[in-house]
């Protein structure tokens, strides 16, 4: 499992519409590939307890929200060249 950020901001859309071999949905522990988007208010409601101060400080530091990636048992070549034909469009 590992996160990301696109520099275009939120794509999750545009991200789920190219991805072939990886799908857009939240799972873990699955033998497929999933990457789902996580918008930093969602991320500030749900995970994290933190003061007025920090919440201000949250977004320059994490951006806008993340992509989470959740690896399956595909090929590696094949997940690296559907993350790329994807992000290609973005």
């Amino acid at each position: 499992m590992f996160t990301f950020q696109t520099a275009n901001g939120p794509a999750a859309c545009v991200l789920a519409e190219h991805l072939r071999l990886i799908h857009y949905a939240v799972s873990l522990g699955h033998h497929l590939s999933f990457c789902f988007y996580l918008g930093t208010s969602d991320l500030l409601q749900t995970t994290f307890k933190l003061d007025a101060r920090q919440r201000a400080s949250w977004r320059t530091y994490a951006g806008d929200g993340i992509f989470r990636l959740s690896v399956g048992l595909e090929d590696p070549e094949d997940l690296i060249a559907d993350l790329d034909h994807a992000l290609s469009h973005l």
